[in-house]
């Protein structure tokens, strides 16, 4: 168990992963897990009787999450527990972990009624997706970006998938695969020797057994392709291949060219391909570190053909015209500000923490990271990125 003593929160974050190796016959499991197992309770029979119950222990939520790292697929837990400390009270925590126990980690049966809604409310979210025209635009990414590996396959599972899983089935799973793969519990707040003593109940449901696959994945090819769907834009991903992970001494400066090209007002991308030429609503990048890939996004009229090559241009220029002092010092400062900001929010501190447990790598200081980037450094990243893929999303 990882506990985070961080003081300025008058909240508890309680975060329980579940992690085992992408399976495409169990991503509809565990996206219908992730959201029956916080439905409700043994002792609190349906999803409004136990949001009463946490009501009553001074408003305490819990919430879940589903998302991949490497090969792995990963749901999360997070329970926000108004910290005792501040309240005076320490009896209602046990009453809390109390329930939290009975609803992760002991259900004895998936009633029909609780099972039939979870399925109800995540189809509807299946059958919605392509109003939630990024999500929808990604899944088709990954679909194409990588064909005839387990990363081509949305996490939501089909409709298909879901409405043949039963009640049993499903049960089965759980108990005897979900229950005994990986699972970390990561736990930041002011922490007191109280809290952390009722805390240890959970310890025996800890099982580490993951050991991280640190490989990338290698593009043999440049994939060029277009789909249609109803929408008043166009959604163009460029993708470069970097070969770049966390373990990578370049990660970094990876990071901070992300930033440079395209995640803050005055990024080049942003100048150029939005505010000069007129050609985007909107211009991102992310970074797949796990993957070692690098994606570029933009949001164009449907009617501008030509975008796409215009955007390969200007990051070709980009890294052709490489990295100066002057940007890196401003790239540092606006990292460090955003970094900052950041730290406000008490859910920011877990999911740091465990990808560094499940990469088995210490958690260096920000002013350790950037140190460690200079000029130098990141024009040598720059010599990685290799285009691989040119995606369009057409609207029609």
């Amino acid at each position: 168990m990882i506990l985070s003593h961080t003081e300025p929160f008058k909240t508890i974050q309680l975060s329980i992963y579940f992690s085992e190796k992408l399976n495409k016959e169990t991503i509809s499991y565990r996206f219908l897990l992730s959201n029956l197992l916080i439905s409700y309770s043994n002792r609190y029979p349906n999803k409004r009787a136990l949001t009463d119950a946490f009501l009553k222990l001074y408003g305490a939520h819990v919430q879940s999450q589903v998302f991949t790292f490497g090969e792995y697929h990963i749901t999360k837990i997070n329970l926000t527990i108004p910290n005792p400390i501040f309240i005076g009270d320490y009896d209602f925590v046990d009453e809390l972990f109390d329930i939290v126990e009975d609803m992760i980690f002991k259900k004895i049966s998936f009633d029909n009624e609780n099972f039939l809604s979870s399925k109800r409310i995540l189809i509807k979210n299946i059958e919605t997706k392509s109003e939630r025209k990024f999500e929808y635009a990604k899944d088709k990414l990954f679909e194409t970006a990588y064909k005839n590996t387990i990363h081509q396959f949305s996490l939501t599972g089909t409709k298909e998938e879901l409405i043949k899983i039963e009640p049993n089935e499903l049960l089965n799973y759980y108990k005897n695969v979900f229950l005994n793969n990986d699972i970390r519990i990561i736990v930041n707040g002011k922490l007191d020797d109280m809290f952390i003593s009722k805390l240890m109940r959970f310890e025996r449901y800890e099982n580490i057994s993951i050991k991280y696959d640190d490989k990338v994945i290698n593009h043999e090819k440049i994939i060029e392709k277009s789909d249609k769907f109803s929408n008043y834009q166009n959604f163009i991903f460029l993708g470069y291949s970097l070969g770049i992970n966390r373990y990578h001494p370049r990660y970094m400066d990876v990071q901070l060219i992300s930033k440079l090209l395209a995640q803050y007002p005055n990024s080049y991308l942003f100048k150029t391909f939005r505010e000069t030429l007129h050609l985007a609503y909107e211009v991102e990048s992310f970074y797949e570190y796990d993957k070692g890939d690098f994606y570029i996004y933009a949001l164009v009229d449907r009617n501008n053909q030509n975008a796409a090559d215009i955007l390969i241009d200007l990051v070709n220029n980009f890294i052709l015209d490489g990295i100066t002092e002057e940007m890196v010092r401003e790239v540092k400062t606006f990292f460090k500000t955003e970094y900052s900001s950041m730290l406000d929010d008490p859910q920011s501190y877990n999911p740091r923490l465990f990808i560094h447990s499940i990469l088995d790598i210490k958690m260096d200081t920000l002013d350790e990271l950037l140190d460690k980037v200079t000029v130098e450094t990141m024009n040598d990243a720059l010599k990685y990125f290799k285009l691989f893929l040119k995606y369009e999303l057409k609207g029609k």
